[in-house]
């Protein structure tokens, strides 16, 4: 029985390629540039798709706030999410950021937080 075509061409590629675009980004980071990520998947669908999730958390903007806050010793730990609601810099309505960082002064009572999100 001979083997099918498909599956030899399959099979016998070193690499297959799945790439996604979003025109919105292009224009807002004209400095962006291509990513290649390297994975063990097999199907063509598994690497669409895995593509396409990892397109979706990079193409969103993210920024990076320390924030110091008093009282609060040993209360957070990295990784963990925290909402903060702060009049400037556009969270008036509240955003969520993970915890990446954590510097306590105990005996002054204060924390600080690296934060991203």
């Amino acid at each position: 029985m001979p083997a099918d075509p498909a599956r030899i061409s399959q099979i016998t590629q070193p690499s297959r390629t799945a790439t996604s675009e979003d025109a919105a980004v292009k224009t807002l980071s004209l400095g962006a540039r291509e990513i290649e990520i390297t994975s063990a998947l097999y199907n063509d669908v598994d690497g669409a798709a895995e593509n396409g999730r990892q397109f979706s958390l990079i193409k969103v903007s993210r920024d990076i706030y320390q924030a110091e806050i008093t009282g609060q010793n040993g209360a957070y730990k990295v990784g963990q999410t925290v909402t903060v609601i702060y009049p400037r810099f556009g969270l008036s309505a509240g955003r969520d950021f993970m915890i990446t960082g954590i510097t306590e002064r105990w005996g002054a009572g204060i924390t600080s937080l690296t934060l991203w999100g």
